[in-house]
């Protein structure tokens, strides 16, 4: 009894090849089959590549219609269904589908994930029926009658099985997930989809009569209910890019340039120097600045980011450690692109997700912050200014005291201290605390302050039809008091940015839409004045030996 795999895809590209190479290495599979349903970024020519046999549709035809066109090709008597964008695939997963179908205990086996990630656990938990990895005989399969289906295809399924009395048994694939549409196509395109995958199972329950005639008129009625919520969306967020355009003219323009300018970028994340301020290091490099950029973390707590790119659900830390590599490495690579040499750059090393909990709780040497992803609590990156440096506040201020003393900088860029991130939050705090304890320590200047905004809620998550058109800060951070100030970036700067963010290979592949959104015609600034910056306790001024729990806002400053 041939068991045949048939893997209906569209446009995964990146994950069809992990998926095939699995099923070749299991002996159960006599065969793999992926039906491309009229993919546009080359998955057929990836799945050959890996040794699948592929079927080329001429037109998207929808799951159902893939799955059906598989099934008759197939030579298995049992066919194995599974979705193209799986992570954490194993051999052991597949043979736990198959073996119930092969031994006669089942007729019909579904796959549901278990520990993998909570929004896919927990929509198959509560939908079942519509889970895509399923073995069962070829004969049942064709005899079900889903050769028109799209998205509502598992649905059929299940309604055929239970219709049938057919044996039914769940299987539990554990640290096993999917890419989510949002994440595969950004989100606007991901939400598009998902509404028309829900579209086709709400008509395929439609159509079947299983929702009572009686109760069509509420689900109309919630149906106009979303459309007009909808609409008063957009058009609230109209009204607001039109207040927002109205504000340009309190934005002033931004000029730094001169041999004698020392700008300092400080960084939270490798990524971060490139999307706030990558078009300001390009046009100062290019008008005779000396720059440079400093790394708070090395980016090595991004748990999403690392599974992604590695295609592994719950690494372990030295996966994560070797992901801040990764990402030290991209950083170089972008300012690279942007004018830098390794000279311009600082790694401190510290770690990634864990800074706000230093600046809140971690400020004694004896004390350390223990991260739970690279399971250290000293920072260890040989590359680092300073390896072996406890996970601590005194730690990073020192660090970062000595790279000012090394560069004197003129002009410092800082994370903004209400920025959406609680990294960049404490690493603006850190920096302040920092700048002030050089001052004190007997900085021969003292430096203009800005800072920059990367996380806001939705400001820059939507993804931007028009990206040609100008950045604008939020509007509460308009409206709270400070300086905007903007910066025209040169077609030639806009360029080295776009370059530069491309040299974030682990970082396009979670986050693209997100990091593409930050390409525009200009960047913008906060003035930030360190008179303002007071303690909560007392309101004294930060000082070398004295950290405050969280800067405040006062007199309309930062």
């Amino acid at each position: 009894m041939g068991v045949t795999a048939v893997v209906p895809a569209y446009n995964e590209v990146s994950t069809i090849g992990c998926v095939v190479e699995v099923l070749r290495h299991v002996p159960l599979v006599d065969e793999v089959i992926v039906v491309d349903d009229g993919s546009r970024d080359g998955t057929a020519e990836a799945a050959r590549k890996h040794g699948a046999v592929v079927l080329e549709l001429p037109e998207n035809c929808g799951k159902g219609a893939a799955m059906t066109a598989g099934a008759r090709q197939a030579k298995g008597d049992i066919l194995l269904f599974l979705d193209a964008d799986l992570e954490g695939l194993t051999p052991r997963h597949v043979v736990d589908l198959l073996e119930p179908v092969l031994r006669g205990e089942a007729d019909m086996t579904v796959g549901i994930f278990k520990s993998g990630r909570k929004p896919t656990d927990y929509a198959q938990v509560l939908a079942p029926s519509i889970s895509g990895q399923r073995a069962m005989k070829k004969d049942l399969f064709l005899a079900a009658g889903v050769g028109t289906s799209r998205f509502e295809v598992e649905v059929m399924l299940t309604r055929f099985a239970r219709e049938r009395g057919l044996r039914v048994r769940r299987v539990p694939l554990a640290n096993m997930t999917h890419v989510m549409k949002e994440e595969k196509r950004g989100i606007a395109r991901g939400v598009v989809e998902r509404m028309g995958m829900y579209k086709d199972i709400t008509c395929y329950f439609w159509k079947a009569r299983r929702v009572n005639r009686a109760m069509r008129p509420a689900f109309m009625l919630v149906a106009l209910f979303l459309g007009l919520s909808l609409i008063g969306y957009n058009l609230f967020y109209i009204k607001n890019i039109k207040t927002a355009r109205a504000e340009v003219s309190r934005l002033v323009h931004l000029k730094l340039w001169g041999e004698k300018r020392r700008i300092l970028v400080i960084s939270p994340h490798p990524d971060d120097e490139s999307l706030a301020a990558g078009g300001l290091i390009a046009e100062a490099v290019k008008n005779g600045c000396s720059v440079h950029v400093v790394f708070l973390t090395s980016g090595d707590g991004f748990q999403r980011g690392l599974e992604i790119y590695r295609r592994k659900l719950n690494p372990g830390p030295t996966e994560f450690l070797e992901y801040g590599r990764q990402r030290m490495a991209e950083a170089e690579s972008a300012l690279h692109r942007l004018g830098l040499g390794p000279e311009d750059i600082t790694f401190l090393g510290y770690p990634d997700g864990g800074l706000d909990k230093i600046w809140e709780k971690y400020r004694s040497p004896g004390e350390p912050y223990f991260s739970p992803r690279t399971k250290q609590s000293a920072v260890p990156y040989s590359e680092a200014l300073s390896p072996g440096a406890p996970y601590t506040a005194p730690s990073i201020v020192k660090d970062l005291v000595s790279v000012m003393g090394d560069f004197q900088p003129t002009d410092i860029f800082l994370p903004d201290l209400e920025d959406g991130h609680p990294d960049h939050r404490a690493g603006g705090a850190l920096a302040i605390t920092a700048v002030a304890a050089w001052e004190q320590g007997g900085g021969q200047h003292a430096p203009r302050l800005f800072s920059y905004l990367v996380h806001a809620g939705l400001w820059q998550l939507v993804p931007k039809v028009d990206r040609n058109t100008l950045l604008l800060p939020p509007r509460n951070f308009l409206e709270r008091g400070t300086r905007w100030y903007t910066l025209t970036l040169t077609p030639a700067g806009l360029q080295q940015k776009k370059q530069a963010l491309a040299s974030y290979h682990s970082q396009m592949k979670v986050i693209s839409s997100f990091m593409n959104n930050f390409l525009r015609p200009n960047e913008i600034f906060s003035e930030v004045r360190i008179a303002d910056v007071k303690l909560r306790e007392g309101r004294q001024t930060v000082g070398a030996d004295t950290f405050s729990r969280q800067p405040v806002r006062v007199n309309g400053g930062l």
